[in-house]
């Protein structure tokens, strides 16, 4: 195994970068983002997009979170220094050396292919923070419950048996193996347990992943129209 001071290295900061390019094109990284416009004009907070994704597919970073979660490696003043230096310098590898690469992405992955670089030019993008870390399996995901229960209406919450359910499956299932599972309870519990009579469906969302970068981007669009998005994007003006 590398020592720590081999691997968080100037040069792997450079290959960090790239790999987080790279992350861009993998469906199983998700990016999300939070901004507006008004009257024109572009609104937003100091971040404003993230992208998150795992390290399996990139053994580089898999060699990193090996590193950061070994118990024998010991944390002094040094390697903290250290690791913050090369997080710092990732974020700029990303924001100088391949600005135009991650701006490119970024404005598929925000409005779907529908905007060119000539209606959003992207003039300033900020890599504020790049963490990698381990996440156990049991917090990835989260239960997103569909109900549809009259409004005058309330009954129990079943998110405390969906749980205890999932704590019981000892096997070691895919994401879309649970669901079903949890859905093959959903309708068991149909029968016998009123609580569960408006539940439609269970699906998990990954919550949170090994890696996360967070970022402002310009999303300032060269001719404006009233655009609102947070996680989606409605009304596409017509340029």
């Amino acid at each position: 195994m590398k020592t720590f001071e081999s691997i968080f290295t100037t040069e792997n900061a450079e290959l960090t970068a790239q790999a987080i390019l790279e992350s861009l094109d993998d469906k199983e990284t998700q990016v999300d983002y939070d901004f507006y416009f008004q009257k024109g004009k572009f609104i937003s907070n100091d971040i404003n997009t993230w992208i998150r994704f795992d390290t399996n597919q990139y053994p580089l970073l898999s060699e990193m979170l090996d590193i950061l979660t070994n118990d024998e490696i010991k944390v002094t003043k040094e390697r903290i220094s250290l690791f913050s230096d090369f997080r710092d310098k990732v974020c700029a590898f990303l924001v100088e050396d391949f600005k135009k690469q991650v701006s490119d992405k970024l404005r598929d992955c925000v409005f779907g292919g529908t905007i060119n670089e000539q209606m959003c030019p992207i003039k300033q993008i900020k890599a504020v923070n790049f963490d990698i870390a381990d996440v156990p399996d049991s917090t990835k995901y989260l239960l997103v419950v569909r109900k549809e229960q009259p409004k005058d209406e309330i009954s129990e919450g079943v998110s405390k048996d969906l749980y205890e359910y999932l704590h019981d499956i000892e096997a070691v299932m895919s994401k879309e193996e649970i669901e079903e599972k949890l859905n093959e309870f959903i309708i068991e519990r149909k029968g016998c347990d009123s609580k569960f009579k408006y539940i439609e469906k269970v699906t998990l969302k990954r919550a949170f992943f090994e890696c996360q970068v967070e970022l402002f981007v310009d999303y300032t669009m060269i001719k404006p129209e009233e655009i609102s998005s947070s996680g989606g994007i409605e009304n596409i003006p017509e340029f």
